[in-house]
């Protein structure tokens, strides 16, 4: 595949998350001085991190994103829905990397390139114009991982179990330890508070079986929501066949009403972290 010369610029610095990288490093820093111990569990290989505007969702990310160490991965592949374009199968970026206040983060031209050779997997910028569900969680893994590590950004066009199992096995030879897996996702969306909090708790146990079949199930049956369940069916199926024992644990799980005051229509939100031991 040919990949364009150019860095995708920061589309959201300014309304989802600040412009001003000394800002960011602030916001940060009190999200620091808050997180809570790591969990005493095994190596962390997934995370699953909302992606709405800081003030919403920023410390419940924060909450899994603190537990990266700097330098403990080279490569992070970010997997997320598409919020504008429609299109079959999943699309990477074309171009060398993303960009964000932060500095430019290089993609993985390598991995990328096994990924396009499916036909699963097609290089275009279908996905990654105005979306944010990526771009709002570089600044995070900048901030933990510095700029050395490189990134392969996936956007489903379609959300299916199918295709996220697909997905998964053609990344699944791909997978180390020095590899991060996140999927972008928020949880249910513009529920009264207390109706919120009964929806993301039901998302919240299944998911924590690690079933994804019966994640599924509860998607199209409305039982709960999620606007990336696609990505985190993925790298449900991924770490499923990872050698040793995988642990779901769930980091932190709030929502709009508790991070931005309103409670009449909220949004969903949670971290959680794949751990194998």
């Amino acid at each position: 595949m040919q990949f364009i010369e150019q860095f995708r610029s920061a589309r959201v610095a300014g309304t989802f998350y600040p412009d001003n990288p000394r800002v960011i490093q602030k916001m940060f820093h009190q999200w620091d001085a808050n997180a809570h111990p790591a969990p005493n569990t095994g190596k962390l290989r997934a995370l699953i991190a909302p992606h709405a505007g800081y003030i919403y969702s920023g410390p419940i990310a924060h909450s899994g994103y603190h537990l990266i160490r700097q330098g403990e991965f080279d490569t992070v592949v970010l997997i997320g829905p598409s919020h504008f374009d429609g299109f079959e199968g999943v699309s990477v970026y074309p171009g060398q990397g993303y960009s964000t206040p932060l500095g430019d983060i290089s993609i993985n031209t390598k991995m990328v390139e096994v990924l396009t050779g499916s036909n699963l997997v097609e290089a275009s910028k279908l996905g990654h114009g105005q979306e944010h569900g990526l771009e709002v969680q570089l600044p995070f893994l900048q901030y933990f991982l510095g700029n050395e590590f490189q990134l392969v950004p996936l956007v489903m066009g379609e959300q299916t179990l199918s295709l996220a199992q697909q997905l998964a096995e053609i990344l699944k030879p791909l997978i180390n330890e020095r590899v991060l897996l996140v999927a972008s996702s928020d949880l249910s969306h513009y529920h009264a508070y207390q109706n919120a909090n009964v929806l993301d708790q039901k998302f919240t146990t299944v998911l924590t079986t690690g079933d994804t079949s019966r994640l599924w199930e509860g998607i199209r049956t409305r039982e709960f929501e999620a606007c990336g369940y696609g990505p985190v069916m993925t790298i449900l199926e991924v770490t499923a066949d990872l050698p040793g024992k995988r642990e779901i644990c769930i980091l932190d799980r709030r929502n709009s009403g508790d991070t931005a005051g309103d409670r009449n229509q909220v949004v969903g939100y949670l971290s959680a972290g794949i751990f194998v031991h």
